[in-house]
């Protein structure tokens, strides 16, 4: 379970305060969709949770846990891969600096490979990989040491229409088969609506939460083509722009 409660930040300490009283629960296997006007503090939220930068003010806990080491992984938009290390080197990277046995490694990135069809370019560098493959990476190694929490920040971003609705289905895919728990920073009602099972609305700075709103049947099938999947995006545009 992740619990944030009181979250207030200030870049300066006489500032303005970018994220203002942000409480809230997510449940183990729950996805959460952060959505807002740009510039709002999404980012500054989720780096927070990631234990990347101190809170001026609240606390934020995982399994009960204010501590993050080893319990939480996140995937950014640039992918953070290293150009010189192949495809299953960067895979594995994250069991590595977890000492994670090398036949544990091996059996752990094979598998991933082969779930997100990368075997053909395992040993390929990531110059000579297309920007969904790099992503495809980015997330094999952010889930091959079992975090509790998965935290995205507008991962599919820059990447075409069809590779990012082809990735969103990829972790949706693993979300369902693994229970994952995850976070997504994103500007795209579609994405949040596709990916949240709870979609938060920031308001702009210094940001509250305007609306935790429930996405019960994202898990159904055809969820994209279907009514629902649409009324969804309508009710959370009509709240980010009232």
């Amino acid at each position: 379970m992740i619990e944030v409660d009181g979250l207030t930040h200030k870049f300066d300490k006489d500032g303005e305060a970018v994220l203002e009283d942000i409480s809230f629960s997510l449940n183990a296997g729950d996805s959460l969709a952060v959505i807002g006007p740009s510039g709002c503090g999404k980012t500054t939220l989720l780096a927070i949770m990631a234990g990347l930068i101190p809170a001026t003010a609240g606390r934020v806990t995982i399994q009960g846990n204010r501590s993050r080491s080893g319990k939480t992984s996140i995937i950014l938009q640039d992918y953070g891969l290293f150009p010189w290390k192949t495809l299953a080197e960067n895979m594995a990277l994250g069991m590595k600096i977890q000492n994670m046995p090398a036949e544990v490694r091996t059996a752990r990135t094979k598998q991933l490979l082969s779930e997100l069809n990368l075997t053909p370019y395992a040993h390929r560098y990531p110059v000579q990989l297309s920007g969904g493959q790099k992503q495809r990476v980015a997330i094999a190694r952010a889930i091959a040491t079992e975090p509790d929490v998965l935290l995205m920040d507008e991962p599919f971003s820059s990447l075409d229409a069809l590779t990012r609705e082809h990735l969103q289905a990829v972790v949706k895919d693993m979300w369902r088969k693994n229970r994952l728990t995850f976070a997504i920073v994103t500007h795209s009602v579609e994405e949040a609506v596709f990916l949240g099972r709870f979609i938060m609305v920031l308001g702009s700075r210094p940001a509250r939460i305007r609306a935790m709103m429930d996405n019960p049947l994202l898990d159904m099938e055809n969820y994209r083509l279907s009514d629902t999947y649409f009324n969804k995006i309508k009710e959370v545009r009509k709240v980010l722009e009232s």
